[in-house]
C-alpha cells in the first residue's frame, strides 16, 4: 500500500473492448477529477474575447512562472461555439521566447539629421522602429526606461532622435530586447512629419549579434567576412583567430561548435590551436566584430 503513489501505480478508468475497436476509431473521454493534476491538465491563463480580435492582431503575453518548464504544452481552445461550421478563427506566427533566447542583438549605425542652421527653424524627429509581423505593425525599437520606473535596471532613452542633437554624424548602438529578435524582424528609420526642406542620412548599418563591449564606443560593428573571418572574443587565447581545423575530445572540427557548452551558455566556440585537447586554447565565435577607429585597437 505504501508504494501506491501516483508515480508507481495506475488506476483504470476506461475499458476498451476488442470487438468495439476493430477499425481505427477516434475516442474522446473525460479524465476523472482525481487525475487532473498539473501533469495531466491545462490551466487557463488568458482569455481572448471575440470582439477584441476581429482583425489580425499581435498579442504578447507573459507565461505564468508555473508553466515555464521543458515539459509544458500550450493550446488555444474555444470554450463554446455557435454551431457546426459557424465560428472561424486562426493563429499564426507563434513565438515562445525569454531571457535564455536573448543573444544580445544590436543595431549599430551612424546618423546625420542635417546642418544646425536649417534645423533651428524646422526641427523634427526620426524614429527607429521594428516589426515582427512582416510590417503589419511597427513599434519603437527602444522605449524610455527611466530611474523612476521600478522595472528599469539602467537608464535608456527611446529611439526617437531629434534633429537638433544630430547636426553632425553620430554613431549609435541600440540593444534589442529578446522579444524583438526573430527571423521575421524588420527595422526602419521613419520621419513622422515630412517637410521637403529636411535632409538626413544613415550609414554603416549593422544588425546582428552584439560586438564585444559594444566596441567600447570607438568602432563600428561589422559582419565577419573576409579579413575578419575566424576572429574570436573571450576565452583564453588573447584574441587569436580560430584554427582552420582542430581536435576536441578526439574529434576533428572544421568550424565553430557548441559541443561542450550545452547547458553552460550554449555559445559557439572554437579552438585557436590545432589541438584543443593538448593546448586548451579557445575563444567564442562572434557574428560581429569591431572595426576600430584610428588610434584604437
Amino acid at each position: 500500500l505504501s508504494s501506491r503513489t501516483r508515480a508507481t501505480s495506475f488506476q483504470a478508468f476506461l475499458l476498451l473492448p476488442h470487438d468495439a475497436y476493430k477499425t481505427a476509431t477516434t475516442v474522446t473521454v473525460s479524465l476523472p477529477l482525481s487525475s487532473r493534476t498539473r501533469a495531466t491538465s491545462f490551466q487557463a491563463f488568458l482569455l481572448l474575447p471575440h470582439d477584441a480580435y476581429k482583425t489580425a492582431t499581435t498579442v504578447t503575453v507573459s507565461l505564468p512562472l508555473s508553466s515555464r518548464t521543458r515539459a509544458s504544452s500550450l493550446r488555444w481552445r474555444q470554450l463554446s461555439h455557435s454551431g457546426a461550421d459557424r465560428d472561424e478563427w486562426a493563429i499564426d506566427h507563434i513565438r515562445i521566447t525569454g531571457s535564455s533566447f536573448d543573444r544580445h542583438h544590436v543595431i549599430n549605425f551612424e546618423l546625420n539629421l542635417g546642418s544646425s542652421s536649417t534645423q533651428q527653424s524646422n526641427s523634427y524627429d526620426v524614429h527607429l522602429e521594428h516589426s515582427i509581423d512582416f510590417g503589419k505593425t511597427w513599434t519603437l525599437v527602444q522605449t524610455d526606461c527611466l530611474p523612476s520606473s521600478p522595472q528599469c535596471t539602467h537608464s535608456l532613452l527611446n529611439s526617437q532622435y531629434p534633429s537638433l542633437l544630430f547636426t553632425n554624424w553620430r554613431r549609435l548602438t541600440v540593444l534589442l530586447t529578446s522579444s524583438a529578435v526573430s527571423n521575421n524582424t524588420q527595422v526602419r528609420w521613419r520621419q513622422p512629419t515630412i517637410n521637403s526642406s529636411n535632409t538626413w542620412a544613415i550609414d554603416s548599418v549593422y544588425f546582428g549579434v552584439q560586438c564585444p563591449g559594444f566596441c567600447s564606443g570607438h568602432g563600428r560593428c561589422s559582419n565577419v567576412t573576409g579579413q575578419y573571418e575566424g576572429l574570436v572574443c573571450g576565452g583564453n587565447s588573447d584574441g587569436q583567430p580560430c584554427a582552420s581545423s582542430f581536435i576536441y575530445n578526439n574529434k576533428t572540427y572544421t568550424s565553430c561548435t557548441r559541443d561542450g557548452r550545452q547547458g553552460v551558455d550554449d555559445e559557439l566556440w572554437c579552438s585557436t590551436t590545432a589541438n584543443y585537447d593538448k593546448d586548451k586554447k579557445w575563444g567564442y565565435c562572434i557574428c560581429g566584430v569591431c572595426q576600430c577607429d584610428s588610434g584604437y585597437s
